[in-house]
């Protein structure tokens, strides 16, 4: 069954960047940017590609488990422009924030 967002949610999200994550770690294993489903098109391809990448064999090892087998998805940070999704910058920002990447300890 393949995941989607509807037009609403499409609608709201605008540009994001997202991560994805093998369900028995709390690390992501692929921080990317997108609109629309792109987030779910990575399971999608490695499903039904031949494609070979890090990411792709990460996502077919997880659906190759008996148990714990579907990839865990994660909008970070949502509402960007193209602009500010496609800036390096704005990739470092939504990370930084959200899994406090970079960031002074007290």
């Amino acid at each position: 069954m393949k995941n989607s967002f509807d037009e609403k949610t499409i609608h709201k999200l605008k540009a994001y960047v997202y991560a994805l994550f093998d369900p028995l770690d709390d690390r992501p294993f692929y921080i990317g940017k997108g609109r629309g489903d792109r987030v779910f098109q990575h399971v999608e391809g490695a499903i039904l590609e031949d494609k070979e990448s890090d990411k792709y064999e990460k996502i077919r090892d997880i659906r190759a488990r008996a148990e714990n087998n579907r990839v865990r998805h994660s909008i970070i940070r949502h509402g960007m422009s193209d602009e500010r999704v496609e800036h390096p910058k704005g990739v470092r920002t939504a990370c930084a924030t959200s899994y406090h990447i970079g960031a002074k300890r007290r």
